[in-house]
């Protein structure tokens, strides 16, 4: 359960990380060109008023105030702290969640490699005879090995993959449904 949360948390910060970027780029736009028409999905407005209301707290405020930095300066930085943070939950919880899968995995290959050993200790002799020992062995150590390496990786991969893609594909029809409908339409030609 706390793998599947450490993943959970790691993707979807990494989503959110990407939607923090377009408030940035439209505040920035705005200071250069003030006529300049923006819009913005609900997720962008979602992430912009959260980013206002960090930056119309009395701390940054009195930094406004104070002459040392102007207000679209001021939201940019705040907008690049609370980015920052945003990914270093992400890289803690990858961390954590690489870490919490080893330790799953080591105990998953223990226990199939004693299941093995007394299956083996259970065998006839005649069975010993019949196949070669380096055979068995090679054997059994690939298969572990390559259950090892889908329990640490492939099954990682495969459920990560999952959630980002369903996160992206709701960020794509929030974002434009027109231009998810193009991408989708194209996705089996590619």
């Amino acid at each position: 359960v706390l793998v599947l949360l450490c993943m959970l948390t790691a993707t979807v910060t990494s989503l959110c990380g990407g939607y923090l970027m377009a408030p940035i780029i439209d505040h920035l736009t705005l200071a250069i060109k003030p006529d300049a028409v923006i819009t913005m999905s609900p997720f962008e407005k979602i992430a912009d008023d959260v980013l206002t209301q960090i930056t119309s707290g009395q701390a940054v405020q009195d930094w406004i105030a104070s002459g040392t930095i102007q207000a679209v300066s001021a939201y940019v930085a705040v907008a690049l702290i609370v980015l920052g943070i945003v990914y270093l939950i992400s890289v803690i919880c990858t961390y954590l969640q690489a870490r919490l899968m080893m330790s799953v995995s080591l105990r998953v290959i223990e226990n199939i490699r004693n299941d093995l050993f007394r299956k083996m200790q259970g065998l006839p002799v005649r069975y010993y005879d019949g196949h070669p020992t380096g055979e068995l062995m090679s054997r059994y150590t690939n298969d572990i090995d390559n259950i090892d390496t889908m329990i640490n990786n492939s099954l990682v991969g495969l459920i990560s993959g999952l959630i980002t893609l369903i996160g992206t594909f709701v960020f794509m029809i929030t974002t434009s449904w027109v231009l998810t409908l193009i991408t989708v339409a194209f996705i089996p030609i590619f």
